[in-house]
């Protein structure tokens, strides 16, 4: 991988009813020298047919930690509320030590879009103020978890989320601050916003991470008639957060993102194209 980008990672692909495909992604991911391989927590695919498949996270977690050797596995995200922290903080450190110091925990609140899914589960879904609550509660015990192993460290935390609230949660007591496709512009100031915050809290060093669509082709030209083919019906506000182009563009754009401040930046290839997303971005950061 090209030393333009400190860290690249990419998502995986989780709406399936097996996981050979799964495997077979982290594997190729690895192979092609990306830093991480990531997972959604979420029990049915969000804003589609409760019906369609998709794997749940932390089962596959631990399978990737197994089925690989150096990239990096964590979660973008797994939602507070779903577990009680201290089973959630006792998986952490399973996971860590079966991936021998690999893994990483983004933790999120959800939004509006998850009250179905936790009410078909049995979960409740609460207002914001008790979701933050059991935010921070489930980072400290995430926090406070003895070690994985011998040689695993501590589990690194995230926090998820564009609000500002996530970003004052993260500065005070996580490792990390995430934000889901957010434009370079925005994510700037946002993570001004976490180095300040950090350093008023006696907490220098807090990451600012970024996840979010990328819809990447051979040219510029097969990339505006796929991004044409994949945004027809979509929302307009969902289209317009996605970073599409050929190799040069999308590198640029993640570039971008880097420039302003992005330690990591994690990628959700999208799009016709999506299943050669790996090979073609893994090529142009060599």
């Amino acid at each position: 991988m090209s030393g333009a980008f400190p860290h690249v990672g990419v998502m995986l692909p989780q709406f399936r009813g097996e996981t050979g495909s799964l495997i077979d992604a982290v594997q190729e991911a690895e192979e092609l020298g990306f830093a991480s391989a990531w997972v959604i927590d979420h029990l049915s695919a969000p804003g589609a047919d409760p019906s369609r498949p998709i794997l749940e996270s932390w089962t596959a977690l631990a399978l990737l930690a197994v089925r690989t050797s150096r990239i990096g596995v964590g979660t973008l995200v797994t939602r507070a509320g779903l577990r009680r922290p201290g089973i959630l903080a006792k998986a952490a450190a399973t996971l860590q030590q079966a991936s021998r110091g690999r893994l990483t925990v983004g933790v999120g609140i959800g939004d509006a879009t998850n009250r179905g899914e936790n009410f078909a589960y049995g979960y409740d879904f609460p207002g914001p103020a008790e979701r933050d609550r059991r935010l921070e509660e489930t980072v400290e015990a995430l926090r406070s978890q003895p070690l994985g192993g011998p040689s695993a460290g501590r589990v690194p935390v995230w926090v998820g989320g564009n609000a500002r609230a996530r970003v004052d949660v993260a500065a005070r007591i996580a490792d990390g601050w995430n934000s889901w496709g957010l434009p370079a512009a925005e994510f700037a100031g946002r993570a001004r916003l976490l180095e300040q915050a950090a350093l008023a809290a006696g907490r220098p060093g807090v990451k600012a991470t970024w996840a979010g669509q990328v819809l990447i082709a051979e040219d510029d030209a097969e990339a505006k008639r796929a991004l044409a083919t994949w945004s027809q019906g979509r929302d307009p506000g969902a289209v317009a957060g996605v970073i599409a182009g050929g190799p040069e563009e999308v590198v640029a754009g993640l570039g971008a993102l880097a420039d302003a401040g992005a330690a990591v930046v994690v990628c959700s290839f999208v799009g016709p194209l999506a299943g050669r997303g790996r090979q073609f971005l893994a090529a142009a950061l060599q």
